[in-house]
C-alpha cells in the first residue's frame, strides 16, 4: 500500500508563491494530503481576492489554517520589550525561544489531535522562524521553491542571496545552476531543477475553460505600482509613463483596457491618476494572468514581469515596456527568457499596439511564440517530476 504523505504549505507572501508551487500540489494531492498555513491575514486575502487560484487551491486542501496578528500577543509583546537587550546571550536564548511560540506550526488539529506532517513546502524567503520551528517541532522535511517564474540569480555576490537562510538540504529552482558557479548557500544542497510548471499546457487549459472573450477588443495591462517605493523625481517620472500609456490606450475606440495591479507591488496612487479617465475604458481585475491572458486581444508589462510570460504563454501578443526607475533593470543574464517585443518608448509602444490589434497572427508574434517555446520546452510535465523526487528526499 503506498503511503499518503501529509504536506504543509506554508505562505508568506501571498499570491505569487501559490501561483507558482499550486501546479505541483496539484499532482501531489492526488496521492497525498495538503495542507495550507498563511502566515498572516495579508497573506490570506492576497490569495483570497483571486478566485480562480484560491477556488484551485481550495479543491486539493485538507484544511486551511491563518495566523493572525492577535496569535501569541503575549509572547509578541514580551519580545519587543526584551529586543534591545539581544547582545546578552541569556536574552538571545529567552528570543530564540519567543520565536518558536510565536511561529508554532503546531495549530493544526484534526478532531483534537496535533498533525505531523512529512513534508513543507517554502518559499525561498520565508521567515527563518517558521522555518526552524518545523525542524525543531515536527519530523517534517522541508522543500525550498521560488515563488516565481523568473529565475533567481544565484550568482556569487548577489545581494538578494544574503536575505536567504535554508534550514534543509533541499532546494527546488526553475533553472540549471552549474556546480562550479554554486554560491555558498548552495553549499552540500540537493538541488531539484523542475523547470515552470504554471507554464505548461496542461495547467494552462485549466484556467481556459473557465475564460470569456469580449466582443470588443480587450488589452489586459498587468501594471506594477511602485510609487511609494521611489524618490519624488522617479515618481514624477512613474506617473508620467502610465498617463502617457493610459492615453493612448483609451484614445482607440472600442478597446477595453483590463488591469492588473501586482499583488505585493500595489502602492493605491495609481488610482488618482484612473480617475481622469472614463470609467467605461478600462477595469481593475483580481482574476489569475492565466484567466485574463486567455480572455484578452492583447497582453502590456514592464520588463522581468512574470506577466509576459503569461501573456506569451497563452499565444497572446505581448509587449514589454520600458524602465522609468532604476529599481527595475533588463537583466543580461543567459538563462532568462528576454521578450523580443520591447518598446522603448512611446513612438514604438503605439507601432507595437497598433500592429499587435490589427493582426494579432503576424509574423512578429509567430516569431515571439516560437522563441518562448524553443526556450522553455513546455510540451513536457514537470509537476510529475515531484513525484519521482519524493522518493530521494531522505
Amino acid at each position: 500500500m503506498i503511503k499518503r504523505f501529509k504536506i504543509l504549505f506554508v505562505i508568506t507572501r501571498g499570491a505569487p508563491e501559490v501561483d507558482w508551487l499550486l501546479p505541483i500540489l496539484y499532482v501531489l494531492s492526488k496521492r497525498n494530503e495538503i495542507y495550507t498555513l498563511f502566515t498572516s491575514e495579508k497573506s490570506y486575502f492576497s490569495v483570497k481576492k483571486n478566485s480562480h487560484l484560491f477556488n484551485k487551491l481550495k479543491i486539493i486542501n485538507k484544511e486551511f489554517y491563518i495566523k493572525k496578528k492577535t496569535d501569541n500577543l503575549l509572547y509578541k509583546f514580551f519580545r519587543f520589550l526584551i529586543v534591545p537587550f539581544n547582545k546578552s546571550l541569556k536574552v538571545n536564548r529567552i528570543i530564540e525561544k519567543l520565536n518558536y511560540k510565536i511561529n508554532d506550526t503546531k495549530k493544526f488539529y484534526k478532531k483534537k489531535k496535533v498533525i505531523n506532517f512529512d513534508y513543507a513546502f517554502l518559499e525561498y524567503a520565508t521567515n527563518s522562524g517558521i522555518s526552524s520551528n518545523i525542524i525543531n517541532n515536527q519530523n517534517a522535511k522541508i522543500i525550498y521553491f521560488p515563488g516565481t517564474s523568473y529565475p533567481i540569480d544565484f550568482k556569487v555576490g548577489n545581494p538578494y542571496l544574503k536575505k536567504l537562510k535554508f534550514f534543509s538540504k533541499y532546494i527546488l529552482t526553475n533553472v540549471s545552476i552549474k556546480k562550479n558557479r554554486l554560491p555558498k548557500i548552495l553549499y552540500k544542497k540537493k538541488i531539484f531543477n523542475i523547470g515552470n510548471p504554471k507554464m505548461e499546457y496542461w495547467w494552462i487549459k485549466k484556467f481556459k475553460k473557465d475564460s470569456i472573450k469580449s466582443k470588443n477588443k480587450t488589452v489586459l495591462f498587468a501594471y506594477s505600482s511602485r510609487f511609494n517605493l521611489v524618490n519624488s523625481f522617479e515618481k514624477i517620472k512613474l506617473e508620467k509613463q502610465f498617463v502617457m500609456l493610459m492615453d493612448i490606450l483609451t484614445s482607440i475606440k472600442n478597446l477595453k483596457i483590463i488591469l492588473k495591479i501586482h499583488p505585493i507591488k500595489n502602492d493605491p496612487y495609481y488610482k488618482e491618476i484612473l480617475k481622469k479617465y472614463p470609467k467605461n475604458k478600462w477595469k481593475i481585475s483580481n482574476n489569475h494572468l492565466l484567466f485574463l491572458s486567455n480572455s484578452c486581444d492583447l497582453v502590456i508589462s514592464e520588463i522581468g514581469s512574470a506577466a509576459v510570460l503569461d501573456g506569451i504563454s497563452c499565444n497572446k501578443p505581448t509587449i514589454s515596456l520600458w524602465s522609468e526607475t532604476s529599481l527595475l533593470k533588463e537583466t543580461q543574464r543567459e538563462d532568462i527568457f528576454k521578450n523580443n517585443i520591447k518598446a522603448k518608448n512611446t513612438r514604438e509602444f503605439e507601432f507595437y499596439l497598433q500592429g499587435a490589434l490589427k493582426d494579432p497572427n503576424g509574423s512578429i508574434w509567430k516569431k515571439q511564440k516560437k522563441k518562448f517555446d524553443e526556450f522553455y520546452s513546455l510540451k513536457r510535465n514537470s509537476s510529475n517530476k515531484i513525484l519521482k523526487m519524493l522518493k530521494y528526499f531522505d
